[in-house]
């Protein structure tokens, strides 16, 4: 967890503490770790929940500022996965579309300025506030985004059809497609999978 962690923030234990530096370090150090044993790390919530006061799962929450600091003193390690947030920032997105579906956000922020080259997967696309939003696949993958997070499978069922529907239709799609699913492939190389 790389959000810094605000007072009243509803991530409570979820993160590694409230001093920017200190959870840059220990973000940095757990990237280390887990990929010295060939285990992919995951830096999240970009671009951080560290001041929200209720879940983005279950609330629109948009977040003025965030610190970044932590998040690149984490991505600087090479992590293999960066999650983005359900929450906007109308700081970084004037539009105030969430960061998930954002391309300031994804594409201009993360991989430009933070030079991020792994793989970016959605935070929980089935959880109620992202599930309301029309063609949410096509959006992430529009935005950056490589791989969709969903926690059930007849959610994620659903999600695949309606984007392989609007791949059939949209060279866009297929296109966004293709670059996702070849930074997929090289994570799986990366972990020593074929498959």
């Amino acid at each position: 967890m790389t959000d810094t962690l605000a007072p009243g923030g509803f991530l409570k234990s979820r993160s590694f503490g409230s001093d920017a530096d200190r959870v840059g370090a220990l973000a940095a150090a757990f990237v280390r770790g887990l990929q010295s044993q060939r285990i992919a790390a995951t830096v999240k919530h970009f671009p951080g929940l560290g001041t929200a006061r209720r879940s983005t799962d279950d609330y629109a929450v948009s977040l003025a500022a965030t610190e970044l600091a932590p998040f690149s003193t984490a991505i600087a390690t090479r992590p293999q996965l960066v999650m983005v947030s359900n929450a906007s920032y109308p700081a970084l997105d004037g539009t105030r579309t969430a960061a998930v579906f954002s391309r300031p956000i994804v594409t201009g922020l993360l991989r430009g300025s933070f030079g991020f080259r792994g793989v970016v997967v959605t935070d929980a696309l089935d959880a109620p506030v992202p599930l309301k939003v029309p063609h949410a696949p096509v959006r992430a993958l529009a935005a950056g985004v490589d791989l969709l997070l969903y926690t059930s499978g007849s959610t994620a069922h659903a999600a695949y059809v309606q984007l392989a529907g609007d791949a059939h239709a949209n060279r866009a799609v297929r296109a966004n497609v293709a670059r996702a699913s070849a930074r997929l492939a090289a994570l799986r190389r990366w972990l020593g999978r074929t498959c």
